[in-house]
């Protein structure tokens, strides 16, 4: 089986996604840890969103600061910079209403 670190390094985010899709959340947060920060943030950003906000909720304080600083798609400019519109629509923006609770579990925890 691939790597999510090879899948991301050969700009193949289909097939992550579907990948990702399979994962649970407790093998991602396994994962998650061997990743760089940008690859962090897209896989974070490929993740469909119920599965992205379960996620945010099991990360540690530390993370769940850096994925809400880089909730904005400008964060992974450099991996979308030549993707296709169509390779762009994978990654998924989180709404305004979860970002405003993202924001609030930051705040409940300060």
């Amino acid at each position: 089986m691939a790597t999510l670190v090879s899948l991301i390094a050969s700009g193949r985010y289909l097939d992550l996604k579907r990948l990702l899709e399979k994962y649970s959340t407790s093998s991602l947060l396994v994962e998650w840890k061997k990743l760089k920060p940008l690859e962090r943030l897209v896989v974070f950003k490929l993740l469909t969103v119920p599965k992205a906000l379960e996620f945010y909720s099991q990360v540690d304080e530390s993370d769940k600061y850096f994925l809400f600083c880089g909730l904005g798609t400008q964060s992974i400019a450099p991996i979308l910079e030549n993707l296709s519109d169509r390779e762009r629509g994978l990654f998924v923006e989180i709404p305004k209403n979860f970002a405003d609770d993202m924001l609030a579990a930051l705040k409940e925890r300060a």
